[in-house]
């Protein structure tokens, strides 16, 4: 499993997900300085939540697809 910032934009993430091949990333967030487990962002979720709605993935972040999932 990658770990990845919940700042980072989608676009990035999709990039590290395909060199992964991988098809979800644990997404993190700080608490007092330190990443702690916030979610999971997967492929399925970047197309339905960002792409199927014609969002930018250069502008959206993998946290803005963690507050689509609830």
């Amino acid at each position: 499993m990658i770990c990845i910032d919940g700042g980072v934009t989608v676009s990035a993430a999709r990039k590290l997900m395909r060199e992964a091949q991988v098809d979800e990333v644990l997404v993190t967030r700080r608490l007092a300085g330190c990443p702690v487990p916030a979610g999971i962002v997967s492929a399925r979720d970047i197309v339905v939540h960002v792409l199927g709605v014609e969002l930018d993935p250069e502008v959206f972040t993998v946290g803005d697809v963690l507050s689509c999932n609830g």
